[in-house]
């Protein structure tokens, strides 16, 4: 059976003896203590605790002082060391450093894309506590339609019925039934971003007010203009005070300007360019059947959960009686901060994200990280021989091991300091075709203006994992050799390490080549999307939005332009229509198959077209024919190839 020294005593040398005698002493005695073993055991270890007690003598002890005066000296000649090993070692250096950069930047590109798209709607004060009020429509409990619209009047409803309501207002939407131009002076424009707004919506939402106030829009026939919008119209003029001239198909006033804000930054589900008192629409015949956004700001201490059962009891004690044919509508409470991703109804303001996208394409920035810096520890290790004999060198010399460790982190944080600052520069050289391929048209610049912040974590997360994580492994494998057996030139690497090694390249090229098939699949449906056949010439048809205006001469002047449309000999069609294909139609009708009540109803959209529509848009008819001449009643909409209003196809040669 072999023996062992006292475990406590063999400790007690090895903590206090230097690490130049320490082998040489603890062999001895341990070679002594076997001899004495076999014939007396309890001999043995008194023995051999008394021999380590007499080596306690400041000849053979290590020292314990801290030399704190000297530490500022002794990190700046690591950091020149450092430098110094990185301009020697040139291949080592620029492989490490360029992989690591281009990682770098692409994996911050991708987090601040993914940044920029989580912190939709946040700036707002408050923004925990406003929520928009959904609805969905059942017929025979079936769900038929999931809106982010709901009735005008719940509103106020809700903030009469439930307490734990601070506020609430509306947005009105012009998109679908009200097109209108706004006029000032000689300037004449349409407006596509243009709603009804209730004066709470102001205090609500924390805007950036240029001019007014969040009392704007307390009166009827007022308006807010975005700075943007303001330009358009007024130049450097003071816009307040101004009156701009509306008309449109249901309505026309003027409306004086009273106040602009901020242009909205992208980061926000609004779209609004211009907001008109809702107020103003209190004459108007077709008021009780809008819908509108609307939104709520609840109580400080009220929960979530909280807010969207009391709006469940609300709906089962009120609604109900506005039920007819067996149909029922239920309203839901969603927060402004889940509306861009985690949000897909019918009438959203502005098309939604992708949560489970930007998750993915964080994993994705993760592993790009991640095989980079395996790379990084794979090239230090590979120059483990070199390096393990200088810290052999070095401990000879005095070196603890917590100083080769600060070392070796030292030399990995100009590693990746050096990485970062060049991805920074990638960034800046190649942010444009990114956030091009992105869909984005703002610069780095803009888009971190409100999340600098969060960029900047992730700068510094990024180096600390870069020097801690990356760089601890290999500082401390390379410091647990012993001095010794290293000038002795008898190191040998253990099993475990080289282990560990294989796996860490393993998994390297497996991220590795796990995301290249992933992008070359992707690219592949991408292209296979892109390469499908629209049933429309995109690139030889031009779409024009026609006037909104209608004024007693327009249709006489819409035929006449469209006679010198025809009339050029690159132009082979021209058609007038009241919607294009591809985009929302918010028109729509009923039709039953006869007139008995019980009869089924079916929804159908409506879009007023002329006799060339199918030809110009190049459509392929299943069954039936083209229109003709004599489809059109005289005097009505498409009467001898003119629509009243909408938009004006050319297709081109």
């Amino acid at each position: 059976m072999k023996s062992n020294p006292p475990k406590r005593s063999l400790q007690f040398l090895r903590w206090f003896c230097r690490e130049d005698y320490l082998e040489e002493i603890e062999g001895d005695l341990t070679e002594v203590f076997e001899k004495q073993y076999e014939s007396s055991p309890q001999k043995a270890n008194w023995k051999f605790a008394w021999s380590v007690i007499k080596y306690f003598r400041p000849e053979f002890m290590k020292s314990f002082k801290s030399y704190q005066p000297n530490a500022y000296g002794m990190y700046k000649s690591y950091f020149k060391i450092g430098w110094r090993n990185l301009v020697k070692n040139k291949n080592y250096s620029s492989i490490s450093i360029l992989g690591l950069s281009v990682s770098i930047a692409l994996g911050m590109l991708i987090l601040h894309y993914s940044i920029y798209e989580l912190r939709f709607d946040r700036f707002f004060d408050n923004t925990d506590r406003i929520y928009r009020i959904t609805s969905t429509t059942y017929e025979n409990n079936q769900k038929v339609n999931e809106s982010a619209e709901t009735p005008h009047s719940i509103a106020l409803a809700l903030k009469e019925k439930l307490p734990d309501i601070i506020e609430s207002a509306r947005l009105i939407s012009t998109r679908y039934w009200f097109d209108c131009t706004l006029k000032y002076g000689e300037s004449l424009f349409n407006e596509q971003n243009l709603y009804y707004s209730d004066p709470e919506v102001l205090s609500i939402f924390s805007f950036d007010w240029k001019a007014g106030n969040s009392l704007a829009l307390n009166k009827p026939f007022s308006a807010v203009l975005t700075t943007s919008l303001a330009n358009k119209y007024f130049g450097t003029a003071n816009p307040l005070g101004k009156v701009l001239h509306l008309k449109g198909s249901f309505e026309e006033n003027d409306y004086t300007v009273t106040g602009v804000i901020a242009d909205l930054p992208s980061d926000t589900h609004f779209d609004f360019t211009i907001l008109l008192s809702s107020s103003s629409l209190e004459h108007n015949l077709y008021f009780k059947n809008f819908t509108a956004y609307t939104y709520v700001e609840v109580a400080p201490t009220i929960k979530p959960e909280i807010v969207k059962g009391n709006i469940h009891d609300f709906v089962s004690r009120h609604v109900p009686a506005l039920n007819q044919d067996k149909s029922r509508v239920q309203l839901n409470a969603q927060s402004i901060t889940d509306i861009h991703l985690h949000s897909s109804l019918n009438e959203e303001i502005k098309p939604g994200g992708n949560a489970t996208a930007i998750y993915f394409l964080m994993l994705v920035a993760g592993l790009i990280l991640l095989i980079a810096w395996i790379n990084h520890i794979n090239l230090i290790t590979a120059r483990s021989a070199t390096r393990i004999r200088e810290a052999g060198i070095r401990k000879i010399s005095g070196a603890s091991r917590l100083q080769l460790i600060s070392q070796l982190l030292i030399e990995s944080f100009i590693v990746n300091g050096l990485s970062i600052l060049l991805a920074v520069l990638l960034i800046y050289i190649f942010e444009g075709p990114f956030y091009q391929m992105t869909g984005l048209s703002h610069s780095l610049n803009e888009l971190t203006k409100s999340g600098f912040l969060q960029f900047g974590l992730c700068i510094l997360f990024i180096l600390f994992i870069g020097v801690v994580v990356a760089g601890w492994y290999p500082a401390w494998t390379i410091s647990s050799f012993s001095p010794v057996l290293v000038v002795k030139g008898k190191f040998i690497e253990s099993r475990n390490e080289f282990s560990l090694r294989k796996t860490l390249i393993v998994f390297q090229f497996t991220c590795a080549i796990g995301l290249t098939s992933a992008v070359l699949v992707f690219n592949k449906q991408f292209r296979f999307l892109q390469g499908q056949h629209l049933g429309v010439d995109i690139q030889r048809t031009l779409v024009i939005k026609a006037p909104t205006v209608i004024e007693s001469n327009y249709v006489s002047q819409l035929s006449n332009f469209k006679t010198d449309l025809q009339a050029q000999s690159i132009i082979t069609s021209v058609t007038n229509s009241s919607a294009i294909p591809g985009e929302d139609i918010g028109w729509t009708g009923e039709v039953k198959r006869d007139s008995s009540k019980d009869s089924p109803k079916w929804n159908f959209i409506i879009n007023i077209t002329d006799v060339d529509f199918i030809e110009s848009y190049h459509l392929k008819l299943l069954a039936g024919r083209n229109f003709v001449e004599s489809d059109y009643p005289s005097g009505q909409f498409g009467s001898k190839n003119e629509c009243a209003y909408g938009f004006i196809c050319v297709a081109v040669a």
